[in-house]
């Protein structure tokens, strides 16, 4: 079924939450105010009223106070909350900009390069403007604003524009060699998926669309390259993701090499991901009983795929409560974290990639049974 979108009006929202206080309390506000919009299963849009889109990351009233739902966050008030964007900070009060424009769509996320990172906080910020449906929307073909001049690529803008097959015309990005522009009614989408926080039920419609749309355009940049050598039948009972034959500028399980051959010993297939299209994941995972994996984007596909096959998922973490037991739990999914994964320290690789091992007190054996016996 097609999902439908509520409109919801930024304004009377904040409203209503009591948020909108005088501008002399403003800065308190930025300081001490730390609660947003709580999060919904509902697909609504943000309405923002004459807005102002300038080189500072964010979305901003005529007076320079900014809308606080249009930047990116992550985490809650339990577990601390982020902004991998940028603080909301103010701009000049502004009556008048020559760069005006009566409707537009904001982008507060975009990450085309990182799968993972696609199918959650980036389909989450493009939803509105990916269907055709009757009862969406028509933001087909609406001007698309995208600021944050340190977030900027071009490669990221060019791979955009292909994906929703658009005009580079139809793009507007500001940045610190661009003027703001006013827009009088500035739409933008509300999050489907809060990094460490909430996962939408209707989270995985969006990436079914999502990937659907990949494959029809056949997308090199998310099309992995398909191995002559591995066979393309659609696995059943168990598997296993595999990353042990990632490049390895990529996170490691260091020993998994060791525990594949323990769970191949016990009825296990390995599969290995990026050996296989879009589509062929998606259909593998389909048909298996049982997947299990140490966290990774991988996981992040199941939103694409029918679950019906699947009785459990064990997911060896490093934390019980992350990024893909939120999404499981959204899509219904019966799963197992197993707590058992621990930061290499002497990774030299980026924080996100940094390798990771086997807890000491647990032997690659035990943990092989152990996985094997969620399957009972």
């Amino acid at each position: 079924k097609p999902f439908c979108i509520n409109f919801c009006d930024i304004d009377d929202y904040m409203r209503e939450k009591k948020v909108r206080l005088k501008k002399q309390l403003h800065e308190r506000i930025n300081k001490e105010y730390d609660e947003r919009d709580e999060p919904t299963n509902k697909l609504k849009i943000y309405i923002m009223h004459e807005a102002i889109v300038s080189n500072i990351y964010g979305v901003h009233g005529k007076c320079g106070l900014p809308f606080w739902g249009s930047v990116v966050t992550r985490g809650n008030k339990k577990n601390g909350i982020t902004y991998p964007r940028g603080y909301p900070i103010n701009i000049a009060p502004t009556n008048y900009l020559e760069t005006h424009l009566k409707q537009a769509f904001y982008i507060s996320y975009l990450q085309m390069w990182n799968f993972g990172h696609f199918l959650t906080e980036t389909a989450s910020a493009l939803y509105p403007i990916l269907g055709k449906k009757k009862t969406e929307p028509s933001l087909k073909n609406i001007p698309i604003l995208i600021n944050g001049s340190t977030f900027i690529q071009n490669f990221q803008i060019e791979k955009l524009i292909n994906f929703l097959n658009i005009s580079k015309d139809q793009i507007f990005v500001i940045d610190d060699n661009s003027p703001s522009i006013q827009v009088e009614t500035l739409f933008m989408s509300t999050p489907t998926h809060i990094n460490r926080s909430f996962v939408s039920t209707q989270h995985s419609k969006i990436v079914k669309k999502l990937v659907k749309k990949l494959i029809k355009t056949n997308s090199a940049d998310f099309q992995y390259s398909h191995d002559s050598g591995v066979k393309q039948e659609h696995y059943a009972g168990k598997l296993y993701i595999s990353r042990s034959k990632l490049s390895s500028n990529q996170r490691k399980l260091h020993k998994e090499d060791l525990l594949e051959k323990h769970l191949q010993a016990l009825g296990w297939e390995i599969y290995h991901p990026q050996l296989h299209s879009l589509q062929s994941q998606i259909s593998t995972y389909e048909a298996s009983t049982f997947i299990c994996g140490s966290e990774g984007s991988a996981f992040h596909l199941l939103y694409a795929i029918n679950t019906i096959n699947i009785k459990r998922v064990i997911l060896l973490s490093k934390k019980i409560r992350n990024n893909f037991t939120l999404q499981f739990k959204a899509q219904k999914i019966n799963f197992k974290a197993i707590n058992c994964l621990i930061i290499d320290d002497e990774s030299s690789k980026e924080a996100t990639n940094r390798d990771v091992g086997i807890t000491n007190n647990l032997s690659i054996k035990q943990l092989s049974l152990m996985i094997n016996r969620c399957t009972f």
